[in-house]
């Protein structure tokens, strides 16, 4: 059932863009966080199903076949993002009909049902910002954890590409930007693994982002069969690090240098991240936990080393 509060004749003005790959325990509560939605425009869910291999397929085809003006899925045969392809400019972006796209993976849900009005009313006052985003609950796996905060300090209600670029992290559930500014990126875009890292820049390119101090949407964290839709989950510490700094290197040049200075910071911080991940990966992480003046010395001659 969609809301009660707009008119047929309404303009369909948001396209939701929710990729799955066995989500078969999570995917109804996606799909129900989007019908909750209460709002004064009409609204579309693109659901792109990368040949699941439990039920996740069959779970969405009863909400397509219950309210298929607003729940439209692709089914694949064969995993397509194993294939590194691009899901969201190959299959869903293309066909999005609304002016505004957001997005929310199968594993993820929205727990505010006036999350898309409070955001689509700003961009429609604000022409000058390309996105707006929000806090988020983490919810560890199993009860790992207690339920935390995505990002427990204050941040400013508007956020630049310097804030991007010095490492703040957008949860993808709460992103929701204009279709305009994704009809036309740059090719070297389809071999960058970290999607939301290279839309998160894109659109603080094209504009501000706003930052609602608000909790809208809830952000899975641990899962393992369903990790980022990918039936090719384990990529290497090498590949991941590799791949960041040829997204930055190429998002630089895309923009004419204009950021420099803060890319070679983010760089420099990336390799940060990267030594301390191989360190963690060469002696495990119980030496970690356990001997840290050890991992001390060990992370001090890497450095010096540049292993």
């Amino acid at each position: 059932m969609q809301n009660k509060n707009y008119k047929k004749d309404n303009e369909l003005l948001v396209s939701i863009n929710c990729m799955t790959y066995n989500h078969e325990a999570y995917i109804r509560n996606a799909i129900e966080g989007f019908l909750m939605q209460k709002t004064d425009f009409k609204f579309e869910v693109l659901i792109h199903d990368d040949a699941s291999t439990d039920q996740t397929a069959t779970i969405v085809q009863k909400y397509e076949n219950k309210y298929p003006e607003i729940i439209k899925p692709i089914y694949q045969k064969e995993n397509q993002y194993s294939k590194n392809i691009s899901i969201s400019k190959h299959y869903q972006y293309p066909r999005a009909k609304g002016k505004y796209i957001a997005i929310c993976e199968g594993d993820d849900y929205w727990i505010d049902p006036l999350k898309l009005q409070k955001q689509v009313d700003f961009l429609e006052k604000n022409p000058d910002f390309s996105m707006s985003c929000h806090n988020a609950i983490i919810l560890w796996e199993n009860k790992q954890k207690r339920p935390q905060l995505f990002s427990p300090d204050a941040l400013p209600s508007i956020l630049g590409i310097e804030d991007i670029l010095k490492g703040w992290y957008i949860p993808s559930a709460s992103i929701i930007f204009r279709t305009e500014i994704i009809q036309q990126l740059p090719n070297w875009q389809n071999k960058v693994y970290n999607g939301d890292y290279f839309y998160h820049l894109w659109c603080a390119h094209h504009g501000k982002i706003k930052y609602f101090d608000e909790l809208m949407s809830v952000y899975r964290k641990n899962i393992i069969d369903g990790d980022s839709m990918s039936a090719n989950t384990g990529k290497d510490i090498d590949f991941i690090y590799k791949n960041i700094l040829f997204l930055l290197d190429n998002f630089n040049n895309e923009t004419n240098k204009i950021y420099n200075d803060l890319i070679e910071c983010a760089k420099v911080q990336e390799y940060n991240k990267y030594k301390v991940k191989k360190l963690k990966q060469r002696y495990g992480l119980l030496h970690y936990f356990f001997k840290p003046v050890v991992y001390i010395k060990q992370f001090k001659k890497m450095i010096k080393k540049g292993a």
